[in-house]
């Protein structure tokens, strides 16, 4: 808030001199004290209109206008979770070959790699066991109708037939849809193409020859994402979360300059700040059908100001601390101010939000406003 060149340090020691002698009254006598200077800490009026100082106390006036412009911030590109698909493998087994590579495009089905699992061998020996049951168990019942119509076997025995082939139809049924859930493509008793469970492109390859993988891995095998839409990952400093709302446009910056710059839409704002970087996460989802934007890159997100919201600002050279609250000197008349209890809301290096306190118009000290607070609280 104080100038920092020797000459800016100069005056402001001047000035604490002079405001300091008129309220010690050591400028002259009682009376000359109280035509030159008059600070009434009670009602925070100070008076120096008959000094030789008011001219170093500049006055703006409240502005009303748009929103203040937030800073922009450095964003991570990310995939949309629910267009991105990882593909584990579903039974345990190693890897024997992959046959895609990161930034592939596929379709549904296509193949993504060849593994081999002896737990395949075990379903399938299932399947096979519950289709020659059931095939078996189809010409006893059918031997055991031909009897019962002679009389030659009992009527419950032909019942209990037909009761064990519904039963080994339902085991022939079970083992075939358990293959099925797999989601595979069966390549031999034991081997087993991994395929791709949607279209779109390999964001993530984790597979190599002789990986031992499974449901039940760290990591997937490959990950398969849309990429018409993205997500754009950042942290908004606390200060400048202040407004900032699910629904609101937000604009991304390519790295490249001549590009215009492409808009979202923001999808969630966190209501828990992280801990750790003392930032509040935001997410914004943006259509992507030119791919410009590609996962795990940066880019540079600006958040316009919302369109019909106007705010009242302020230079925030005029904004004082008086304890753990925030003031403002305001003028009241030439050489009179008054010292007045604000909200601030958000902030920038050069303006302040007012929320509470000030209405639009009202002339305020811009300028040194913190050697006001010094003669009228010492």
């Amino acid at each position: 808030m104080f100038p920092r060149t020797w000459p800016g340090l100069i005056l402001i020691a001047l000035l604490i001199v002079e405001l300091d002698s008129c309220s010690n009254g050591h400028s002259g006598d009682a009376s000359n004290h109280e035509a030159t200077f008059k600070a009434h800490k009670d009602t925070g009026v100070i008076d120096i209109s008959r000094t030789a100082v008011p001219s170093r106390f500049r006055t703006v006036a409240v502005e009303a206008g748009p929103e203040l412009r937030r800073p922009q911030l450095t964003a991570r590109i990310g995939t949309v979770e629910s267009r991105t698909s990882p593909s584990f493998s579903p039974l345990d087994g190693r890897i024997e070959r992959v046959v895609v590579h990161l930034s592939q495009r596929v379709k549904r089905g296509d193949r993504l790699a060849l593994l081999r699992s002896p737990d395949l061998a075990t379903l399938q020996r299932e399947l096979r066991t519950s289709k020659l049951s059931a095939q078996t168990k189809t010409r006893l019942k059918e031997s055991l109708e031909l009897l019962s119509r002679s009389r030659a076997v009992a009527e419950r025995e032909l019942l209990q037939a037909k009761s064990e082939l519904d039963d080994a139809r339902l085991s022939t049924s079970a083992a075939a849809a358990r293959l099925r859930a797999l989601g595979i493509e069966v390549a031999s008793d034991d081997r087993f193409w991994l395929v791709a469970s949607q279209d779109g492109t390999v964001v993530q390859l984790n597979g190599s020859p002789g990986l031992r993988v499974g449901p039940t891995s760290d990591k997937p095998v490959a990950t398969i994402a849309d990429l018409d839409e993205v997500m754009i990952f950042g942290d908004v400093l606390q200060k400048d979360s202040v407004n900032l709302t699910v629904g609101q446009s937000a604009d991304i910056l390519l790295h490249d300059a001549q590009l215009d710059p492409v808009q979202g839409i923001v999808e969630s704002v966190s209501d828990v700040l992280d801990a750790e970087r003392q930032t509040v996460p935001v997410r914004i989802r943006v259509k992507n059908a030119t791919r410009l934007l590609r996962p795990n890159a940066y880019a540079q997100v600006s958040f316009p100001p919302r369109e019909g919201k106007t705010v009242l600002s302020i230079p925030t050279t005029a904004v004082v601390h008086v304890g753990l609250e925030t003031a403002v000197f305001v003028e009241i008349k030439p050489g009179v101010f008054k010292l007045r209890r604000v909200t601030v809301g958000r902030e920038t290096d050069q303006r302040a939000t007012i929320e509470q306190g000030l209405e639009a118009g009202e002339r305020v000290v811009s300028r040194d406003a913190i050697l006001l607070a010094h003669a009228l609280f010492n």
